[in-house]
């Protein structure tokens, strides 16, 4: 009986569920066959690593990025090798649909203070939530296998959870909610470790709003023990099998703390997107107003963080102002739920500009940033109708005015790589010989079982990263297939092929017969793996 009832108080909420996974199928469908630079060079080549254990006996096939946690990239293997490619972006779309579906959620509990009347609040909260899903990275990756749009399925389950945790009606299960949700954030920081950033904002988000010392101090204990056992849950396993190789569990990041001999004992970041100066990490939002490539490899515009920090300041120099001439025109002070909300969405960003500074993964905040500009819209403008009517506005403007990342997507096809790729690599049986960091891995799942992958060039191998030990693997690796008398090959990209020669050629190959591997992919898009042509090539040892 208590389920019934349950259903039918939140019957509305499972329609909405419904439509916004089916929404996300839909816009995936619209938006066009995804074929990201990523996905060619570990995504896809990872599901298939793991689930044949070609990770640690191919060398190096898909780079660093090859090394990190599966789960994901498995699903997308399998997705990609049995469903033709609207099912698997329809699929994914679907899925990723989620987290509009908890912006919806989450914007009912933050706007609820200031409408009374449901339809109204269930209205607008929709509306946030559709328009929330065109910012530049999450329009860009809706239907795509980035995986940022689904590990932050874990996050914002996490940061509803404990917002509802904080209501008077659930304090008796306030624990359990908060146990929970700190777990599932281990979960989506165990499956993608960039989202460690939003693990520790909640963790300070739920200090700030606790009292007591002591009772703060155990919490964040117990919280901390809940992440670990989510992170654990998805990635123990496979962290154990990076350290038995690598002697690194998270190989090659933190490695100064870790040590491993196959990478430099430096702290792996990707520095391209740090500001440069203080007043460019003050007022870095607002760069994303003009079309630019400041903090992302391809080029994008959004105005909802610059619009977010104006109304910040705003509301700051109003209630500066109200308190001076002793006029009150805030009427409510922020609730405990609202306070966590914005020590979470301040902290997060804070964290992410120190740590990493990449727009893609501000994911989790941009999906919520309409919802903060709304909660300062509705609490300056005490008159409903205005702030409804000025709320709309914005959020059309921004939808509007948002030019989305493009990482590269193409019509529908038949096959998602190319037609026939099996049979084009029939015939190679032996070892193959990659040069150079260009994306080619996806390729790898197509050759014969036995075939062996060894990658004498990549991400790994560059001035400053090369260790010793690592070189020794290379070369002992293709000492070791000559010694089994398998034949060379080599797959190769137009680009840079000159120096891909080259490299083969200070191994003592030199090219014999090529062909050509006819495929789908010929990215148009601004990132620097567009327009590839592979081709095989036979190799001759000198």
């Amino acid at each position: 009986m208590k389920i019934l009832k349950f259903i039918k108080i939140y019957r509305y909420h499972f329609l909405v569920l419904l439509a916004l996974i089916l929404f996300g199928g839909f816009l995936a469908c619209l938006l066009g066959q995804d074929m990201n630079g990523d996905l060619l060079n570990y995504h896809f080549y990872n599901g298939y690593a793991f689930l044949h254990q070609k990770t640690f006996y191919n060398i190096q096939a898909a780079q660093l990025q090859g090394y990190g946690n599966p789960a994901i990239d498995a699903l997308t293997y399998l997705l990609i090798t049995h469903f033709p490619p609207v099912f698997v972006g329809m699929t994914l779309g679907a899925i990723q649909g989620l987290n509009i579906f908890l912006v919806f959620e989450i914007s009912l509990i933050i706007f609820k203070k200031y409408f009374k009347n449901h339809r109204l609040l269930f209205s607008l909260s929709l509306l946030t939530a559709l328009f929330s899903t065109f910012g530049a990275v999450s329009i860009s990756e809706m239907g795509g296998t980035m995986t940022d749009n689904i590990t932050s399925i874990f996050i914002l389950t996490a940061f509803f959870l404990l917002l509802i945790s904080l209501k008077k009606d659930l304090l008796k299960y306030s624990i359990i909610l908060r146990r929970f949700s700190f777990m599932l954030c281990g979960v989506g920081a165990g499956l993608k470790m960039t989202n460690f950033v939003y693990v520790i904002a909640l963790l300070l988000a739920s200090l700030v709003i606790e009292n007591g010392l002591t009772k703060r101090i155990k919490n964040l204990f117990y919280d901390i023990l809940s992440i670990v056992s989510g992170a654990l849950i998805v990635s123990g396993y496979w962290c154990y099998e990076v350290w038995n190789h690598f002697h690194n569990p998270i190989f090659p990041y933190y490695n100064h703390l870790f040590n491993s001999p196959y990478f430099t004992k430096i702290n792996f970041v990707d520095g391209r997107w740090f500001p440069k100066t203080i007043l460019d990490k003050i007022f870095l939002p607002f760069k994303f107003v003009n079309y630019q490539s400041v903090a992302s490899v391809v080029s994008f515009r959004d105005a909802r963080f610059a619009i977010l920090y104006s109304l910040i300041i705003i509301y700051i120099l109003t209630k500066i102002i109200c308190a001076l001439i002793n006029k009150k025109i805030f009427t409510k002070k922020l609730n405990k739920m609202q306070l966590f909300f914005w020590i979470f969405i301040i902290a997060s960003y804070i964290i992410w500009e120190i740590e990493f500074s990449a727009y893609r993964y501000l994911l989790v905040i941009e999906l919520l940033v309409l919802i903060a500009i709304g909660d300062i819209i509705f609490s300056l403008i005490k008159y409903k109708a205005v702030s409804i009517l000025f709320f709309t506005f914005v959020l059309l403007f921004i939808t509007e005015y948002t030019v989305p990342m493009n990482w590269g997507r193409d019509n529908w096809q038949n096959f998602y790589f190319g037609p026939n790729l099996y049979q084009q690599f029939a015939g190679t049986n032996g070892t193959i010989l990659m040069a150079k960091d260009w994306p080619m891995s996806f390729l790898i799942p197509y050759l014969p079982s036995h075939d062996r992958v060894i990658r004498i060039e990549s991400n790994l191998t560059l001035p400053g990263y090369l260790t010793v030990k690592n070189k020794s693997a290379i070369d002992n690796s293709i000492v070791e297939q000559k010694n089994l008398h398998t034949k060379f090959f080599a797959i190769e990209t137009n680009l840079d092929r000159s120096e891909q020669i080259k490299a083969l050629k200070l191994r003592g190959f030199s090219n014999g017969s090529c062909k050509h591997i006819i495929t789908y992919v010929d990215i148009d898009s601004e990132a620097s793996y567009k327009k590839h042509a592979y081709s095989l090539c036979r190799l001759i040892s000198s």
